[in-house]
Parts: structure tokens; C-alpha cells; sequence
């Protein structure tokens, strides 16, 4: 896993593609030739180019087809239709490719050489592989990205002598109030925490909080409505919660980031 993550890195996923394709080009230039070891090397660096080009072109095409893919099926995704569905298109666009290649250009049969029986088993073999890679590698992707931008928060709040701790997830906003800090659960519960709110406004950067004010830090999910009062500020109306106040102020230096931050929440949120 730690390979592919290597490899696949922005840094290094271009040239982890070209070799790639470098690779699969050979090979099957191999299988075509019957050996991996060329004498003739004019011709076989003009057999090289075109399966290169073939290749590439057929994942090109497979890049542009694959995310249309998912609404040839009523939008869902079913694996064994949708696969062969991109395999029989890439396998016919192989076929015309070479058809083109060895009939015009070489002046030979297609059905002549091991075309049929060998290159394109082995292409289709390869393609399936591109489905179920391509498709595997975006799950991993996607749980990652979640991963990253929903990392395991907790925070320790005090309770009388007892210590709680609670989750990002059950956490609706923090409140200050006698210059005391408290968390405020989904639920409505308030207890104390030991944090600033200078202290919590950047570990909650990006994971769907916003501070509104001095008093207050707010999860999306705090905020039922909001609309636009005098000086271009904004008057919140939060969501009805014991321990939440029932309206805020946004100042009109912060109205701006206040309402992108509510078009665009964070992933997942």
C-alpha cells in the first residue's frame, strides 16, 4: 500500500504513468514479435511507436468513458455490465486501430497473425484490469480524502469531578460566558472546556466550523438561518438546543468568509 501511495503521489504520478504505458507497450510488442529480444531495428521501432500509440490512445479513450460509464446503467453501479460494456468498446477500438495498422499500412492479413488469438486476449485481459484498478483506486482515493478531512477530534470536558470526552461528531459549537468556555453537544448538553477559543479555532480549521464572533464558534449544523441586517452584517438564528443562544451577530468584515463558508462545506459534513 505504502508503494502505491509512493508512486501514485502528484509528484510522481506522470512519470509513474509513463512508464507504465512504456511497459505495457513493450510487452505486448514482445508478444506480437514472439520474442522480447528485436534484431530489426527499423522495424521494430515503428511497431514500437504504433503499439505505444495504441495503448496510450486506448487509455485515453478509457479515461474519457469511464465516468460516463456510471450512467449507461440507470446511474448504478452494477460491476459486471459496466466493466464488459468498456472492455468490448476499448477491445473494438483495438481492433479497428491494428485492422488499420496491418491491413493498410503493412499490406497484411490481420487474421494472420496472432492478433486475434494472442494481442487481444491479453488486451481485454487488460482492460478489465483497468475497470476493476480504476475503480478500486478511487475508493481508495475517496476514503483518504475523508480521512484527511475528517481526522479524529476529541476534546476533554469537564463535568463536576468528572472528565468526558467527546467526539468532533457530537460537537455543535463552543460558547464563551463568564469568560469560561463551553462545549455544547448536538444534544444540548454544556460542559466545561479548558481551551481557549483562540485555542480551538485552528484546530477546527477546515473540518466545518467557523468562529462568528468573539463568543462563539459554530458548527455548520449550529446555523437554521440567517439574513442580512443593517451595515451589511448578518443576524444568525440557531438552531433551537439547550445551552445555544438563540441568535448571533456577524460582524460585516467576517460576513463575506460567513457566508462562503455555508455555500461550501467541507466534504462529508
Amino acid at each position: 500500500m505504502n508503494t502505491i501511495h509512493y508512486l501514485l503521489s502528484p509528484n510522481r504520478k506522470v512519470y509513474t504513468k509513463i512508464t507504465l504505458l512504456i511497459c505495457v507497450s513493450y510487452f505486448f510488442l514482445g508478444v506480437s514479435e514472439g520474442t522480447f529480444f528485436f534484431a530489426n531495428g527499423t522495424d521494430t521501432l515503428i511497431n514500437f511507436l504504433f503499439t505505444l500509440f495504441c495503448v496510450a490512445l486506448n487509455w485515453a479513450l478509457f479515461k474519457k468513458l469511464y465516468p460516463r460509464s456510471g450512467n449507461w446503467f440507470n446511474g448504478a453501479w452494477k460491476p459486471v455490465p459496466r466493466t464488459a460494456s468498456l472492455v468490448l468498446l476499448l477491445s473494438a477500438h483495438t481492433i479497428f486501430l491494428n485492422w488499420i495498422y496491418i491491413e493498410l499500412f503493412w499490406r497484411e492479413n490481420l487474421q494472420e497473425t496472432v492478433f486475434f488469438p494472442v494481442v487481444l486476449p491479453l488486451a481485454m485481459v487488460l482492460f478489465l484490469f483497468w475497470a476493476l484498478g480504476h475503480y478500486w483506486l478511487q475508493k481508495l482515493e475517496l476514503k483518504e480524502t475523508q480521512n484527511a478531512l475528517r481526522p479524529e477530534v476529541t476534546f476533554e470536558l469537564r463535568k463536576g469531578r468528572q472528565t468526558i470526552f467527546r467526539s468532533i461528531d457530537q460537537t455543535l459549537g463552543f460558547a464563551v460566558a463568564n469568560k469560561l468556555v463551553f462545549h455544547i453537544s448536538r444534544e444540548g448538553e454544556r460542559l466545561l472546556i479548558e481551551r481557549p477559543l483562540s485555542e480551538l479555532e485552528p484546530m477546527l480549521a477546515g473540518k466545518g466550523f467557523f468562529r462568528v464572533n468573539r463568543q462563539l464558534l459554530l458548527s455548520r449544523d449550529a446555523v437554521q438561518s440567517y439574513k442580512v441586517i443593517n451595515n451589511e452584517r448578518i443576524k444568525v438564528t440557531m438552531r433551537s438546543v439547550p445551552g445555544m443562544p438563540a441568535t448571533c451577530i456577524v460582524s460585516r468584515y467576517k460576513a463575506p468568509a460567513f457566508r462562503k463558508w455555508l455555500a461550501n462545506p467541507p466534504f462529508g459534513f
